[in-house]
C-alpha cells in the first residue's frame, strides 16, 4: 500500500497554544497567517515522515454571526478542509458543540477505508482517545503534535504511536506578527534631569 498521510488539527487548541505563548498583553496585537500555518505544518509532517499528506482536515465551531477570519482563511488553502461544528457564546463565555464528535468521528471513518497508514493529530485533547484507539485497531500509525507537555493529554500521548512537541514562537515565527498599535509615543523621559 502506498503510504499516504492525514492530518487532523483542532484550529482551537492550535490557535490558544499560540495566543498562549506570547505575554498577556501582546495578545491582543497577534495576528497570525493560518494559510503559512497550513503549509509550515504540512512540511514538517511531510519531512519527518517522509511521505505525502492526502490532506489536512482542520475542525473549528463556527458562530452563529458566520465564519471568522481565521475560518475563512482556511478556506482559501489547497489541500485544506474546513470541518465545523457550533460555537455557542453565552456572554463571554464559549463552548464548541460537535467539533470534537466530528474530528473523532472522521478519525474512525478514514481509518477502517483502509486507505491510509499514517495520521496526524494536532490535539491535546482526551476526547479524541476513542478515535485514536480505533485507528490504532485498524493498523494505522497516529501521530501526536502538540504544544507543550502540560497542554497535552498524558492518556492521549500514551495510545499515539509518536508524540512531537512544537514551539509556536521558534516552529512557526514565520506565521506571527505583532501588529504594531497606532497612536502618540510615549513621552521620552531620558534627558529630563539634565534640565
Amino acid at each position: 500500500m502506498l503510504e499516504r498521510t492525514l492530518v487532523f488539527v483542532d484550529t482551537s487548541y492550535l490557535l490558544a497554544s499560540f495566543y498562549n505563548s506570547w505575554d498577556t498583553g501582546a495578545r491582543s496585537q497577534l495576528e497570525i497567517d493560518l494559510p503559512e500555518v497550513v503549509n509550515s505544518l504540512g512540511d514538517m509532517i511531510t519531512q519527518q515522515l517522509n511521505q505525502p499528506i492526502h490532506r489536512q482536515y482542520w475542525y473549528d465551531g463556527i458562530p452563529d454571526s458566520g465564519p471568522h477570519r481565521y475560518q475563512r482563511a482556511l478556506r482559501t488553502c489547497n489541500g485544506v478542509q474546513l470541518r465545523t461544528g457550533q460555537l455557542i457564546e453565552w456572554g463571554e463565555r464559549r463552548t464548541q458543540k460537535g467539533v470534537d464528535t466530528r474530528l473523532v468521528t472522521d478519525i474512525v471513518v478514514n481509518a477502517l477505508r483502509g486507505q491510509f497508514t499514517d495520521f496526524v493529530l494536532v490535539s491535546g485533547d482526551a476526547d479524541m482517545i476513542p478515535g485514536v484507539e480505533e485507528a490504532t485497531n485498524a493498523g494505522v500509525r497516529v501521530h501526536l503534535y502538540g504544544f507543550g507537555w502540560d497542554s497535552m493529554s498524558s492518556a492521549l500521548r500514551h495510545v499515539c504511536d509518536s508524540t512531537t512537541i512544537l514551539d509556536p514562537r521558534e516552529d512557526f515565527c514565520d506565521a506571527m506578527q505583532l501588529r504594531v498599535l497606532e497612536g502618540p509615543l510615549p513621552p521620552n523621559y531620558s534627558g529630563a534631569a539634565n534640565w
